[in-house]
């Protein structure tokens, strides 16, 4: 392992393992963590014409609950990267929890308020390394020269002005993959991180989806 890979590994493995205790609610809401297999069979049964069709079998119970634990592995992952993503941020650039952080409040249409986290942030002033400001300053430069060009690929962001990069490798091209971006400007290569330690990974989400297959 090199450095800091213990560490990362924690960020993204502890939100995927929460996925292994998924248990599906059954509209009965969420307060009460989902439904055992005991009570899942016990509101089932109490309704006969799911009894008549034998709706209360172990199976269609394992069926609800691998379908929602696959949700909840993929949810996790995206948590734990975005995790991973803001504390790379914060080693490498030398930015507290709270500089890499940023919210907002958007109105819903029935009149709800939701708070609306980003992956990261990076305040330009809290950067005191002067080389991986300048590099910084940089890539927002040619970045921010990219998105006047018009685009069919994500338009909304693009007509918002927004830089987009995405999970693509070997572009070596900091303004379009995000791999590249942290390799080549913030100086973290996490394509390499996610590579060498793919076993353990893929371990991990394997032990989850046989715990979530189990009735």
């Amino acid at each position: 392992m090199s450095k800091n890979d213990k560490k990362y590994l924690k960020i993204v493995l502890d939100p995927i393992r929460v996925s292994a205790e998924y248990k599906p609610e059954f509209g009965q809401g969420s307060k009460g963590g989902g439904l055992s297999l005991k009570k899942f069979q016990s509101l089932y049964q109490s309704d006969p014409f799911y009894c008549w069709f034998g709706l209360d079998n172990p199976l269609m119970y394992t069926a609800h609950k691998v379908a929602g634990g696959m949700t909840s592995v993929y949810r996790q992952i995206g948590i734990g990267c975005e995790k991973l993503f803001r504390t790379i941020l914060q080693d490498c650039l030398g930015l507290s929890v709270e500089d890499s952080s940023w919210s907002y409040e958007a109105h819903t249409a029935d009149g709800r308020v939701r708070k609306l986290h980003l992956d990261g942030r990076v305040p330009l002033d809290k950067i005191k390394d002067k080389v991986a400001l300048r590099k910084f300053r940089q890539w927002m430069k040619d970045s921010a020269s990219l998105i006047q060009i018009d685009s069919d690929i994500l338009l909304h962001y693009r007509a918002e002005k927004w830089a987009v990069i995405t999970g693509v490798t070997g572009t070596s091209e900091p303004l379009l993959s995000t791999y590249d971006f942290l390799e080549d400007v913030v100086g973290y290569d996490l394509a390499a991180f996610f590579s060498r330690n793919q076993e353990i990974l893929k371990n991990e989400v394997d032990s989850v989806l046989r715990k979530l297959l189990k009735p």
